[in-house]
């Protein structure tokens, strides 16, 4: 679903020539909470496909790779074996990784027509058949921290920031924070609108009722409010703050709210299996 909330495309923006009309005319799917309360239509929540011509050797599948296998190297002299397999198959009950024994075995790289066949065929029924899809992600293994404001340098090697940090844990409330959690962060709009909660609350209140409903506004705007209160002397206090609320780091305040990178792409699922086999097998032959 990321993917599909891109923004470049849109008129003025900088891949604007490589949208079509017809995709910028398209409204917004009403289903995506990251759009609702977006005035329309530019065509975003809508994903371009690839072209369907030699598919199968362009497996594992998606802008991320991530519908198939996870590949792996595979040097003729295995000591240079440094593409060790990267762990990222989680339960989903909780965004953390499966151990060791559960982590599917990756995909040695192969770049011969029958080894990209094979992995073609792998990646299709997972694309087919997403129940059977063991969980994506990219964890976060530690803290990441944000240091928002300018720098100023006094002429030596010594810089001061005028701010403060913002730290995006990696866990939170027991689950497991990806990657895409910090990329999708909109630590900009958050900082402008925690002072807005300050200074200007009543242009506030109104913006955020249109963009979330009148109930999920006036809370975010209380949070935003005592976060504000609460770091005013002490801005480290910022971590402590966003640790009570953490849905503002991961709902309100995301582009993006989707947690698994192989989630989605449900095409084809209610085929019989032999119709699926069929479709495999055509494909293959474009």
């Amino acid at each position: 679903r990321c993917r599909s909330l891109h923004s470049n495309h849109m008129a003025g923006h900088v891949w604007q020539e490589y949208g079509s009309e017809t995709l910028r005319a398209r409204p917004p799917d009403p289903n995506i909470p990251e759009v609702r309360g977006h005035s329309g239509p530019d065509g975003r929540t809508y994903y371009r496909n690839i072209s369907l011509l030699n598919a199968w050797a362009h497996a594992p599948f998606m802008h991320n790779n991530a519908i198939g296998p996870e590949l792996c190297g595979n040097p003729k002299n295995k000591q240079n074996d440094f593409y060790a397999q990267r762990a990222r198959y989680v339960d989903e009950s909780n965004i953390k990784l499966l151990s060791a024994d559960k982590q599917p075995a990756c995909f040695a790289y192969d770049p011969s027509v029958d080894a990209r066949f094979r992995l073609y065929k792998a990646s299709m029924h997972a694309l087919l058949n997403p129940s059977e899809r063991l969980p994506k992600v990219t964890l976060l293994s530690e803290n990441i921290t944000l240091r928002l404001g300018p720098r100023l340098w006094d002429g030596t090697e010594r810089e001061k920031l005028l701010g403060f940090e913002v730290t995006i844990p990696a866990e939170i409330e027991g689950r497991g924070v990806t990657a895409g959690t910090l990329g999708n962060f909109q630590h900009k709009q958050f900082v402008v609108e925690l002072v807005q909660s300050k200074v200007s609350p009543a242009v506030l209140a109104a913006s955020l009722a249109k963009r979330l409903g009148p109930e999920r506004g006036k809370q975010v705007l209380a949070d935003l409010q005592a976060i504000g209160a609460e770091i005013v002397d002490k801005p480290a206090n910022l971590v402590a703050a966003l640790a009570k609320r953490p849905y503002l780091v991961k709902e309100i305040y995301s582009a993006c709210t989707a947690e698994l990178e192989n989630a989605g792409h449900r095409f084809g699922e209610d085929l019989p299996p032999a119709d699926k086999n069929a479709l495999i097998a055509f494909l293959a032959t474009l």
